[in-house]
């Protein structure tokens, strides 16, 4: 199709966008927390090692992040919503993070908890650590360290102040909160590329 005009040009590309956002459920957050660095977009998203879909989305939203210009900061807030196996998870995230092995530990606690279901307790999270290659003994203390309880605590008092309801939700510098919809995983990206250009065009105009 030839388009004639600007005008239609500049419909097409109205539709395009309304199509996309259709395929993303996109809202607000219950509250604005601001972005940690403030010379950075940061773009957080909310996982939980049992959830399939952001299994899914883990190599895509990786590769996503290091295609990103430098401006950008990609991280990770693991979901707390209740306690129990959410909360152990939580702080074996931010364990692996203290210890310097998250990229170690990432993939294979999501195939241990979310593809495989194999892993239910604290003892099948310690031996995923151990078959990883990490000490489990050290690793157990980490988790069970105050910092490591405070943060898990903290993400947990974050759930409600965002209003997340589910997992994977991407966190568009402090504010916008995009969720998979009819059109999944890939459109929530797109989404966020069209976010973060928002975002630095904000940035740059004076």
């Amino acid at each position: 199709m030839k388009l004639r005009s600007p005008v239609m040009f500049g419909m097409l590309l109205l539709l395009l966008a309304g199509t996309l956002r259709a395929e993303v459920t996109e809202r607000l957050s219950k509250e604005f927390i601001p972005p940690a660095n403030e010379d950075k977009i940061e773009v957080i998203e909310v996982f939980g090692y049992w959830c399939i879909h952001c299994a899914t989305l883990r190599q895509p939203l990786e590769d996503w992040g290091k295609a990103q210009s430098t401006d950008v900061h990609l991280r990770y807030l693991p979901a707390v919503f209740s306690g129990g196996m959410e909360d152990e998870l939580a702080r074996a995230f931010f364990a692996a993070e203290a210890m310097g092995v998250l990229s170690t530990l990432h993939e294979p606690l999501f195939n241990a908890v979310a593809v495989t279901r194999r892993v239910r307790d604290r003892a099948g999270i310690l031996a995923t650590v151990e078959q990883a290659g990490i000490d489990s003994a050290l690793f157990a203390s980490t988790m069970d360290s105050f910092s490591v309880r405070a943060k898990a605590n903290q993400s947990k008092s974050l759930m409600p102040r965002y209003g997340i309801g589910v997992t994977p939700t991407l966190i568009i510098q402090g504010r916008t909160l995009l969720e998979p919809s009819t059109g999944g995983l890939d459109a929530m990206l797109k989404r966020a590329d069209e976010l973060v250009a928002e975002a630095r065009a904000r940035r740059a105009s004076p």
